[in-house]
């Protein structure tokens, strides 16, 4: 998905927001609700629920909603994606 340039660039955007890194770092011990990563990482639940949407549709976290709870966790796909905009942005074939 990353070998294309322009879906590299919109991934580096989508990271490009210190937060949004601070989510996925928090979300590397397991799957956690808006709320808690909100509390772990001192933010507000609305502003955490929308950087965690964003990395949703890059396709960095999943989400599930356990009752009207929604849990994020990180993608197993996010190491794959990640690797491959490194490739490509050091031109290197996978």
């Amino acid at each position: 998905r990353s070998e294309d340039p322009e879906d590299a660039a919109s991934i580096c955007r989508v990271l490009s927001e210190p937060n949004r890194i601070r989510i996925m770092r928090c979300l590397l011990q397991g799957p956690l609700c808006t709320e808690e990563i909100a509390d772990y990482l001192d933010m507000s639940n609305s502003n955490t629920s929308r950087h965690a949407c964003i990395l949703c549709r890059s396709g960095l976290l999943d989400s599930e909603f356990r009752g009207k709870t929604r849990y994020f966790s990180v993608s197993p796909r996010a190491e794959d994606i990640i690797s491959s905009i490194t490739a490509s942005c050091l031109g290197r074939q996978e």
